[in-house]
């Protein structure tokens, strides 16, 4: 048997020997206790696996189940596809983690729900309802660029804020997601049934800034009249407008 041969067995054999090594015994093995991220009930292979349950600091998010496609390493990372049916948050897609720090999703949903969401928003004496749901065509994020090549749309529905012990009911919103020609993320407003009428934009420029050029009608009831009172009046349209520019201070 010829020394090249020899090797190309050699190496298909341990290809298969990784390929079937189950996911529970690398875990425990290679995992530090002191990591930020734990996994328990774990089947499967590294490759194609489910684990009952993934820890991510305090946060636990059930009925996860991954693959990895080995060829991915050749591009410079390490990707698959992901799965997850917790009871607060589902997501489905395919993802790319760079060796650079970058991180990409692509054919990617996530649905959650906006009460879950809405303690980890800067939000001060308000809380949200409703359903989020964002499906991403293409999304990218870089230590140095930030996000990019994001394709995609953001869904709110059946949106309710929470303000002062009053509910206010406030339809459904959505953003259609694109890049344009200066890399700056776009998020334009679409024409849906929302109490607001909102229409208008917002741009990235990441991680400067954010502009946003918004506008609602002017006809608005009870809490919602004070809340769009500090937008500038345009009597003409019948609306309020918001044009600013909003500081990131991301780095």
């Amino acid at each position: 048997m010829s020394v090249k041969r020899f090797l190309g067995l050699f190496l298909l054999f341990i290809f298969f020997l990784v390929a079937t090594t189950p996911a529970r015994w690398v875990v425990q093995t290679f995992m530090p206790e002191n990591a930020d991220i734990r996994l328990s009930g774990i089947t499967g292979s590294v490759w194609s696996g489910h684990a009952e349950s993934v820890a991510i600091q305090r946060q636990s998010i059930k009925d996860v189940s991954w693959t990895i496609n080995p060829l991915v390493l050749i591009t410079g990372g390490i990707g698959g596809s992901v799965d997850i049916q917790d009871k607060v948050i589902q997501a489905d897609g395919s993802w790319k983690a760079g060796f650079d720090q970058s991180f990409s999703v692509s054919d990617f949903s996530i649905v959650a729900s906006a009460a879950k969401l809405s303690p980890m928003l800067p939000l001060q004496g308000a809380s949200l309802n409703g359903n989020i749901k964002a499906n991403f065509d293409s999304l990218s994020i870089a230590q140095e660029t930030g996000l990019s090549d994001v394709t995609g749309s953001l869904d709110w529905t059946k949106a309710k804020v929470n303000a002062n012990g009053q509910n206010l009911d406030l339809g459904h919103f959505k953003l259609n997601l694109a890049t344009n020609d200066k890399g700056q993320v776009v998020a334009n407003i679409a024409k849906t049934r929302n109490v607001l009428d909102a229409k208008g934009t917002i741009t990235l420029d990441w991680p400067k800034s954010a502009k946003l050029d918004i506008s609602v009608k002017e006809e608005q009831q009870g809490m919602l009249r004070q809340a769009v009172s500090f937008m500038k009046k345009d009597t003409e349209a019948g609306r309020r407008k918001l044009d600013m520019t909003v500081p990131l201070n991301m780095r």
